[in-house]
Order: structure tokens, then sequence, then C-alpha cells
């Protein structure tokens, strides 16, 4: 079985970004155990991949990020307000 909840796939430029249509493929299998908090986490994060956004490495008393892979944004406990100052950062910093 597939261990992904969702994949975001698309063409790159050479600057790194999408150029045309970019997908995100929901993994009912994976994804069906989880709550509505939790795939709203997962929407948000495959969202940050359509902005360029790349995963981001954290433990719970790091920064929170919402570009962390896997299941860390939960189990920390942050919250629900997704996206982060962390993520707002970044894509600052690309755009």
């Amino acid at each position: 079985m597939d261990t992904y909840y969702a994949v975001t796939s698309g063409t790159c430029s050479s600057s790194g970004k999408w150029s045309g249509q970019v997908t995100v493929t929901w993994n009912s299998t994976g994804s069906s155990g989880l709550t509505t908090a939790q795939l709203r986490m997962v929407a948000v994060h495959e969202f940050g991949h359509v902005l360029g956004l790349a995963h981001v490495s954290r433990t719970c008393s790091d920064t929170k990020s919402v570009m962390v892979q896997g299941t860390t944004k939960w189990t920390c406990d942050w919250g629900n307000d997704d996206p982060w100052a962390d993520d707002v950062k970044g894509v600052n910093a690309i755009y």
C-alpha cells in the first residue's frame, strides 16, 4: 500500500517554478483515516508545493511549518492555523 496522502506533479521551468498545469492527486487509501483537520493540512501542504515550497525538517520544539513531510504537523499539536509564519516567509522569498 502506498503511504503518501497526496502528491503534487507538473512541469517545472528552468527557474524552478511550475509552468503549465499542476495536479494534486489524493491517495484515497492512504488518507482514508485522516481527520478533516489533517486532510486540510495535507491540502495546504500540497498547495505549498504548488507555490514552490520544499519539505522542511522540524521537531515539535522548532518553528511550525506545514511543509514538514509526514505526520509531525499533527503529532506536535501545533493546532490548525496553518499556513504558519515559516511557510509565509518561504513564499515571500520566492515571490
